[in-house]
């Protein structure tokens, strides 16, 4: 019996997370990375027409005190490569989930460098001083390490 259910096309995870099928069907864009040796990798992602996902980074400025849940999950469509989707849900100071996606083969380093276990995610074009994103321009996210190594592994699917 599978655990997944269908929605618009793709298969979810079926989680007591809850995750909704818009974060995964609307991933946000990436519209560049940097896998820095000395600080938690940096992904510049375009939340244009997302206001909660640009304001995180101000939000947990001001209540540093946050919670989030991350997971990943592997998209496989018939004759294309694999991509590997991060789930983010923020449940404090401000509630937000959104999604990332990622190609194994164009983003190798990137996924090594976040496989230390965290990420800086940023929604406008990195400012960097020796080689870290400023603090109020950046969100550092931990992220759940075996799940990722499960999604190259080719579990969970999407």
């Amino acid at each position: 019996m599978s655990n997944t259910r269908k929605a618009r096309g793709m298969s979810m995870p079926n989680n007591n997370l809850g995750w909704s099928v818009e974060t995964a069907a609307k991933p946000l864009p990436v519209l560049g990375v940097w896998p820095l040796q000395t600080a938690p990798p940096v992904v510049w992602a375009d939340a244009a027409g997302r206001h909660d996902v640009r304001d995180l980074a101000r939000a947990h400025h001001e209540a540093p005190e946050g919670a989030v849940q991350t997971q990943w999950c592997a998209r496989l469509a018939p004759g294309s490569a694999m991509r590997l989707l991060l789930l983010i849900r923020f449940t404090n100071p401000v509630r937000c989930e959104f999604s990332l996606m990622f190609q194994p083969g164009h983003h190798g380093a990137l996924l090594n460098a976040v496989a230390a276990g965290a990420v800086t995610i940023v929604t406008r074009e990195p400012q960097l001083r020796d080689g870290v994103v400023t603090a109020r321009q950046g969100l550092a996210v931990e992220i759940d390490r075996k799940g990722l190594q499960d999604a190259l592994d080719g579990t969970p699917h999407l």
